[in-house]
């Protein structure tokens, strides 16, 4: 015990005297953009699964885990879209909710948000209730690192300084850390947060995509390492109000973000198109930008270079694609 007091004695002192420097990459203009170098296969329209709306999109364990709109449920189907198990209802009772976000896995179990309340849900596997315990305050989604602990993203502004708070498997809380730096006075308020993240356990380590602008940051121990940032106005965004606030409303945004074999993909929305940039990891360089075929609802990573994702059919079905990305 008094050799972790001292660790973290250290830790924190260390920081104190010697600030961490941050790496900052600015990613080049004028990016010449690759086409067909995605192979996009059908795998199966859900409609036959039942599977109608879809909110969030995972693979787990080689399993495909989604929400199910109507009714709100949770789906788990393997890779080739055929249906394993389903469990969930629309309710406040336990186990019961009215969306479902952030389906990480704890353990040999999975675990969930229900938005719009301060309640964490665990299931197995299969799919079967387990537990549920409340936190202090509604995030904007979290992650599980690989002591099990919760990650939980804020929304960083001026009442709210901090970007992540840490917790305990059972919610109960344990520190947090990156401090929002102050906004200048009369600027729009940009309302900061992680839109997704990708957390790479060899490293302890992660990157995150922030919603608000193109920039990709890598932290590990707690701390941010690596910046890389498009140019300022690259992402559109479009000012409105909210009583007497103004605020920045974006038009493109990131999408989401995987990590394999010091590759680091970011799949972003721009011009109502769809690109993935994919970064070596080892020294932060742009290899490739691609434009993707497809204008995908949701994208979810499986291995290596391998992905899935889901879009609507001109009749409103909702169909499984593979994506291989060819990297050579």
């Amino acid at each position: 015990m008094e050799k972790w007091i001292t660790a973290i004695f250290l830790l924190i002192f260390s920081q104190l005297i010697f600030p961490q420097t941050v790496k900052e990459v600015e990613i080049p203009k004028n990016i010449k953009i690759e086409e067909s170098i995605i192979k996009e296969t059908l795998i199966k329209n859900l409609f036959y699964e039942e599977i109608y709306q879809i909110g969030v999109f995972y693979i787990i364990d080689d399993y495909i885990y989604m929400t199910n709109y109507r009714p709100p449920e949770i789906m788990k189907l393997n890779l080739k879209g055929e249906l394993v198990d389903r469990g969930g209802r629309r309710g406040q009772g336990p186990g019961e909710f009215q969306f479902c976000k952030d389906i990480r896995k704890l353990k040999d179990n999975i675990i969930f948000m229900a938005p719009y309340s301060v309640r964490m849900i665990v299931y197995n596997k299969e799919l079967k209730f387990i537990r549920e315990f409340e936190v202090e305050k509604m995030y904007m989604g979290f992650f599980v690192n690989k002591r099990n602990e919760l990650i939980m993203i804020t929304r960083a502004w001026p009442g709210n300084p901090y970007y992540y708070d840490v917790l305990s498997e059972d919610g109960k809380f344990l520190r947090h850390f990156h401090r929002r730096k102050n906004q200048p006075t009369g600027e729009t308020i940009s309302f900061d947060r992680a839109t997704d993240q990708v957390y790479i356990p060899e490293e302890d380590s992660f990157w995150v995509a922030m919603a608000n602008c193109y920039a990709l940051q890598y932290y590990q121990n707690e701390n941010l390492k690596v910046e890389i940032r498009a140019k300022k106005d690259f992402f559109k965004w479009v000012d409105k109000e909210y009583g007497n606030v103004t605020y920045k409303s974006y038009l493109d945004n990131s999408i989401y973000l995987a990590w394999s074999n010091n590759r680091l993909y970011h799949f972003f929305r721009k011009d109502e198109q769809i690109f993935c940039d994919i970064f070596d990891t080892r020294n932060y360089q742009l290899e490739k930008r691609m434009r993707i075929k497809h204008n995908y609802s949701g994208i979810a990573h499986h291995k290596d270079n391998i992905f899935y994702a889901v879009l609507y059919d001109e009749n409103g079905d909702m169909l499984l694609y593979r994506l291989i990305v060819q990297l050579s």
